[in-house]
C-alpha cells in the first residue's frame, strides 16, 4: 500500500528543497494518517493537508500506485481495500499460503473467515482529563488476549498489539497488562506465559502507523446514546487501525454507538471524516457473521 510519485524536475517548487536532485520520488500513503494539526488556524489554512497529498489532488506529479500488499490475509484486508482503494489492491500469493489462523473463541472455524471478528459489548465510556476510557472494554481485551494464549502455544505475547484511538484508554490498558493481568489469568495460563502479558504492546492508532503485528486489537472505546464517536470518523485513522495485523484483527466496541456515530464540530471541517464508515464497516462484518457478543468477566 505504497502510492510512490515522480516529480518533474522543472515546474515544481519541491524541487528547490533538493538542491542538484534532476528528479524527486516521494513514497508513501494519503489515505493513511498526515501530521497531527492542533491548530483551528492551521486547520483554516488546510496545513494538515501534505505536501504528498497536494500533489496527488492536483496532478502535478505523475503517480503509480504499488498495488500488491504483502502483510495481510484477504480477510483483513478485503474491507479497506474495498473500502479505501476502490478494490486497487492485490493480496500477493504469500498472504493467502500461510497457516490457519490463531484460534479464538471469538473466530469462526473457517480457515479465513476466521481472521477477523467485531467483540461488541455495553460497557460505558468515561471523560478522563481530555481523554476518553472504557475499563468494560480494557477487561475484554485482557480476556481475548489471554484466550488467544490458553489456545495458541506457540503465539508469543510479542506479536500481539492492542491500539486505541484514546490516549487514556491506552494507558489503562498498559497498566492491566503490566501489573493486573498476570495474576489474574495466571491460573488459567500458568506462571511463566501469564507473565508474558506484559510483553503485549499497546498503544495509539497514530503510532502504530508503518507498523505490524500477527494479532492486532482495535479498543474504540466509544459508547453513547447520542452516537458521538469524534475522531473516530476520520477515515484515515480507521484504514491505518484496521491494517496493522497479519493474520488476525478484533475490533472491540460498542455496536450501537458506532452504527448511529455522528460527527463533532471539529470532523465537520476534515475533509477525510466520513460518520458513515463504521455504519458500512459493521454491516460488512454483519454479512459476514463476524459480529459476536463479548464473553468475560469483569474485573
Amino acid at each position: 500500500m505504497v502510492l510512490p510519485i515522480r516529480v518533474p524536475s522543472q515546474p515544481v517548487s519541491l524541487i528547490p528543497l533538493m538542491k542538484g536532485a534532476q528528479q524527486v520520488t516521494l513514497i508513501g500513503d494519503h489515505k493513511q494518517l498526515p501530521a497531527v494539526i492542533k491548530s483551528d488556524l492551521a486547520k483554516r489554512e488546510q496545513l494538515h493537508i501534505s505536501l504528498f497529498e497536494r500533489l496527488i489532488k492536483t496532478s502535478a506529479a505523475k503517480s503509480v500506485l504499488l498495488d500488491t500488499q504483502y502483510r495481510m490475509r484477504p480477510a483483513i484486508s478485503a474491507f479497506p481495500n474495498e473500502s479505501f482503494y476502490h478494490s486497487a489492491l492485490q493480496d500477493a500469493p504469500s498472504v493467502s499460503s500461510r497457516p490457519p489462523a490463531p484460534l479464538s473463541k471469538y473466530l469462526a472455524l473457517e480457515p479465513d473467515a476466521g481472521s477477523i471478528a467485531f467483540v461488541k459489548h455495553d460497557g460505558p465510556e468515561q471523560f478522563l482529563k481530555n481523554s476518553l476510557q472504557n475499563p468494560d472494554e480494557a477487561d475484554v481485551i485482557v480476556d481475548l488476549v489471554g484466550d488467544l494464549l490458553l489456545r495458541n502455544p506457540t503465539l508469543d505475547a510479542r506479536d500481539i498489539g492492542v491500539v486505541s484511538p484514546y490516549f487514556a484508554q491506552t494507558r489503562l490498558l498498559q497498566d492491566r497488562f503490566a501489573f493486573l493481568a498476570a495474576d489474574r489469568l495466571e491460573p488459567l495460563l500458568g506462571r511463566q506465559r501469564a507473565a508474558d502479558l506484559q510483553l503485549v504492546e499497546v498503544n495509539t492508532v497514530d503510532a502504530f502507523q508503518g507498523r505490524e503485528k500477527a494479532v492486532v486489537v482495535l479498543s474504540t472505546v466509544r459508547n453513547n446514546p447520542q452516537g458521538r464517536i469524534g475522531f473516530l470518523t476520520d477515515q484515515r485513522r480507521l484504514n491505518v487501525a484496521l491494517t496493522r495485523a497479519k493474520d488476525a484483527l478484533f475490533v472491540v466496541g460498542n455496536e450501537q454507538t458506532l452504527r448511529m456515530a455522528t460527527r463533532s464540530d471539529w470532523q465537520e471541517e476534515q475533509a477525510d471524516s466520513d460518520s458513515g464508515v463504521w455504519r458500512r464497516y459493521l454491516r460488512w462484518m454483519d454479512e459476514r457473521g463476524r459480529v459476536v457478543g463479548a464473553n468475560y468477566k469483569k474485573w
